[in-house]
């Protein structure tokens, strides 16, 4: 029998609890403890009256509460290969690159936002404390995010 081949519900529980069974095991191989980061994607709406300008444009008048947290996810900071705990997604800026292309190009099922723009913001959120990115005309730019 194909132990991953769909067959109802319960062979999706089996799934499941191999997938979890391997996580557990590997998670618990890795010296120091596991942590996985977040992002979270924010978008200011249009009604707000300076959507999709320039920082520069912006700043003066910024606010984070202006804008709607669109999406949530997890960040791995660590794989598995080989049996070796490696590293990744360790540089926020290509982490932003990546997610600007993933969410304009093939965004997930559940993304219910627009495709990232300019005045965009993203916070990454790892052990160390959260930082904000504000999607500017050219590039990302670190902000505080002044609530």
């Amino acid at each position: 029998r194909d132990y991953y081949a769909s067959r109802g519900l319960g062979d999706v529980y089996k799934r499941q609890h191999y997938i979890q069974r391997y996580f557990d095991y590997y998670s618990s191989q890795i010296t120091g403890g596991f942590y996985m980061s977040q992002y979270h994607i924010y978008q200011l709406p249009v009604e707000a009256g300076y959507a999709f300008r320039g920082w520069n444009e912006t700043k003066d008048r910024f606010s984070i509460n202006d804008y709607n947290k669109v999406y949530s996810c997890e960040l791995w900071d660590q794989v598995i290969i080989g049996g070796k705990a490696e590293r990744c997604n360790t540089n926020d800026l290509e982490v932003l690159e990546d997610l600007f292309a993933f969410f304009n190009w093939i965004p997930p099922s559940d993304y219910t936002g627009r495709s990232i723009s300019v005045s965009d913001v993203i916070e990454i959120v790892r052990e160390e404390g959260s930082k904000y990115y504000y999607c500017d005309s050219l590039g990302w730019k670190e902000i505080e995010p002044g609530f």
